[in-house]
């Protein structure tokens, strides 16, 4: 059974903080000091569990201009499952809910497609984050958005 439940903020944020060092510290190499920043106190934190097990998470924040969702993953035991695919949907119905007139992700440019299907753009070259990974700046407006129809097997 695959259970969600929302954090505000660094409340709770053990089960974040766990997510994130195994898929974006310990499996991709980011520096802790860089994976953990200022936004994570006014997030909204997503966490998608797989019966009692956390799988994944992601998070909605106002970064003073725009709403952007980040900071989306899976354990790799977990993935294959669509759970990413649900994180998405979350987030852009949570950012729907409060209004946002558009939404901003910063996505690797392999997963340029996957978020497309959500009404996402490319908007410029890919650049470095942090020096440390490749990524591509996406935005889609809110009368964009889509919440395409699952298919078995992506």
């Amino acid at each position: 059974m695959i259970l969600t439940r929302w954090f505000h903020g660094t409340s709770d944020f053990d089960t974040v903080r766990a997510l994130r060092t195994a898929v974006f510290v310990e499996e991709q190499g980011m520096p802790a000091e860089l994976e953990f920043d200022e936004f994570d106190d006014m997030s909204m934190h997503v966490v998608v569990y797989d019966g009692r097990e956390p799988a994944g998470t992601g998070r909605l924040y106002y970064d003073g201009s725009m709403f952007r969702i980040g900071r989306i993953c899976v354990l790799k035991e977990k993935r294959g499952q669509r759970l990413g695919d649900m994180l998405v949907r979350l987030l852009l119905d949570r950012a729907l809910n409060v209004n946002a007139p558009a939404i901003r992700i910063y996505a690797r440019p392999e997963l340029t497609e996957f978020y497309g299907k959500f009404g996402f753009a490319v908007c410029g070259e890919p650049f470095m984050e942090n020096g440390v990974a490749e990524v591509v700046r996406m935005e889609a407006r809110a009368a964009d958005v889509r919440f395409p129809r699952a298919c078995q097997g992506e």
